[in-house]
């Protein structure tokens, strides 16, 4: 209510879709909080993103994961940080 716009306004694939960069979704296949479906529909909404899918990490493990930063770092370097 504060921010004056609803839960539904806020459909990532929707708003992606304009979306001029890269992007690295990643997601497990674990997640207990968001549905793995979600992430592919992101992706398939994003026009040059990729999924990168991890298993037993859950939904926030991930954040800590060595591979999984290394990976990010790794699509950092060859998308130039844009």
């Amino acid at each position: 209510r504060r921010l004056r716009i609803v839960w539904e306004d806020l459909h990532i694939p929707s708003l992606v879709r304009s979306l001029p960069a890269a992007a690295l979704v990643i997601h497990d296949r674990d997640d207990a909080d968001v549905p793995f479906a979600h992430a592919e529909e992101i992706v398939g909404a994003w026009a040059g993103s990729r999924l990168e899918i991890t298993t037993g990490l859950g939904h926030r493990a991930l954040l800590r994961d060595p591979a999984v930063i290394a990976r990010t770092v790794e699509f950092l370097r060859e998308d130039g940080g844009a």
